[in-house]
């Protein structure tokens, strides 16, 4: 699947033919998103409209849930109860609970960015970006049954895109504007830094 930002639909992309076999209409913005764990579900940050679509990969049916200001990206834990969604115009993560549509705000650092579940699904983490006039450097650790922040981690300036290792041992965090990757020991809470090339932006890992 893909999302057309400046269109304002998602392209579900046959893996095998590589054909677009359905475009369905989002809310304005489509930007970052995650699936479910048993690719039933796709839920679409609408940067452009403060929601999250909520897209049944088996009906095509999209449905709108109120979320917050300016919705990054977004994750879901493993059972499919519950959304994490960045809200990057109020410093916060909106917790959603997908059987009330229920959202708790949890306030982080400045412009959080992407988010990125945990493998047990207990933790969410957030790269804090800011802007380029007031960059953010920091990762926060947030409780998703508590809903409290338990750990911020210092990182590069214009924390971006984030990743953990299915062992829940070491975080990655791309810097946009130092132009590194942090590499964090989520036992130590220690990071070291990795200079890459211009902007980073997203990141993934092989395990």
């Amino acid at each position: 699947m893909a999302t057309n930002n400046e269109d304002d639909t998602v392209s579900v992309i046959d893996a095998v033919t590589f054909k677009v076999v359905k475009t369905i209409p989002t809310g304005n913005g489509p930007h970052g998103f995650r699936m479910s764990a048993d690719s039933k579900f796709a839920y679409v940050a609408n940067m452009g409209e403060d929601t999250v679509s909520a897209i049944n990969l088996e009906t095509f049916q999209e449905e709108r849930i109120q979320i917050g200001k300016m919705p990054v990206t977004t994750g879901v834990t493993k059972d499919g109860k519950t959304l994490a969604v960045t809200l990057f115009s109020e410093n916060a993560l909106a917790i959603v609970d997908l059987e009330t549509n229920q959202v708790v705000k949890v306030e982080v650092g400045k412009g959080p960015a992407q988010v990125y579940i945990g493998p047990d699904s207990k933790y969410a983490y957030v790269a804090n970006q800011g802007t380029e006039e007031s960059p953010s450097s920091s990762m926060s650790i947030v409780d998703l049954e508590s809903k409290t922040v338990v750990d911020e981690i210092k990182t590069g300036n214009g924390a971006h895109g984030v990743t953990v290792s299915n062992d829940g041992k070491f975080a990655y965090v791309t810097n946009m504007f130092d132009n590194t990757v942090s590499v964090i020991d989520l036992d130590k809470k220690q990071a070291k830094t990795i200079e890459v090339g211009e902007v980073p932006n997203g990141i993934t890992i092989m395990n």
